[in-house]
């Protein structure tokens, strides 16, 4: 009589099994899809994506195995500029405590529903998203992101507390081969560190040549995903007064909607290094 398998005992048997291929390869170029086969021993997940987050350069994606349809919306459209909008790099920049998170449980409140989550998520499919988010130096953390598509079930609770009980050998693992190859490529740090300095500044300066500073402010935080709510506890305003600097802002900048900031925002960005003008938005204009 044949021998009844264990689900349990099978998965377990398959987690055993991939430990042993990262720990075979903790310095070796293919350790990161040994992590993300492991993961995948208990955990379903569809896209793995890893980002060396700095805090004086542009933010590089080390791994990634997005179907090359889709490569151009979530990786290249992402890397020239949007990225420093990201909540993950936002936490590294704010120093949360590592760990493994949930996108909503870094998110502004209002995330979920700002463009850059519809067009950076929904538009290439993304789902449900976890990240480990950790430091390998002061200056330089690592993200690696893991989601499914949108065809598939959000992460359970019993899911997300199973990818948090991995996080000490996902970072340790990833710490030893980081050690082994030395991290980034540094023979373009220069470059890369000046072209993200021309990207935060744009960021930073947008809207700056025809809006007040406060409306600035205010464009930067709905820009990331913030409520009026929100909003106003962060600066210590009223809703109200947050949504009348809110009209001012597309009334100033001829737009009539979160969308059209956004879509502007982009097409500005994208300017910016065609110009001298602090503010992007001034270069998208003139070359209109």
């Amino acid at each position: 009589m044949a021998d009844i398998v264990d689900p349990k005992s099978d998965s377990f048997h398959s987690w055993n099994r991939a430990i042993s291929a990262i720990m075979a390869n903790l310095h070796d170029e293919s350790l990161p899809a040994h992590l993300l086969e492991a993961l995948r021993t208990i955990v379903p997940i569809d896209i793995i994506i890893i980002e060396i987050l700095c805090r004086n350069n542009k933010t590089v994606i080390h791994y990634d195995n997005v179907e090359q349809e889709r490569h151009k919306i979530i990786i290249e459209d992402y890397l020239n500029g949007p990225y420093l909008l990201n909540p993950f790099y936002q936490a590294f920049m704010d120093n949360v405590q590592p760990g493994g998170y949930l996108l909503e449980e870094l998110a502004p409140d209002d995330f979920l529903n700002s463009e850059y989550f519809k067009q950076y998520y929904h538009a290439s499919d993304g789902g449900s998203e976890f990240g480990y988010l950790f430091s390998v130096t002061p200056e330089i953390g690592v993200c690696i992101g893991i989601s499914r598509s949108t065809w598939n079930p959000d992460f359970s609770a019993e899911e997300v507390n199973k990818l948090r009980a991995m996080e000490p050998v996902v970072r340790t693992s990833f710490l030893s081969y980081w050690e082994a190859i030395k991290g980034l490529d540094t023979s373009d740090q220069t470059s890369t560190s000046d072209l993200h300095q021309q990207i935060a500044s744009a960021v930073e300066n947008f809207g700056t040549s025809v809006l007040t500073a406060r409306e600035c402010q205010i464009a930067q935080l709905i820009l990331r995903g913030h409520s009026s709510k929100s909003t106003a506890e962060k600066l210590d305003i009223t809703a109200a007064t947050v949504n009348t600097h809110r009209h001012k802002i597309y009334e100033k900048l001829d737009v009539t909607s979160q969308a059209e900031l956004f879509s502007v925002f982009i097409d500005a960005l994208s300017c910016s290094g065609e110009s001298n003008f602090s503010d992007p938005l001034e270069a998208y204009h003139k070359l209109k």
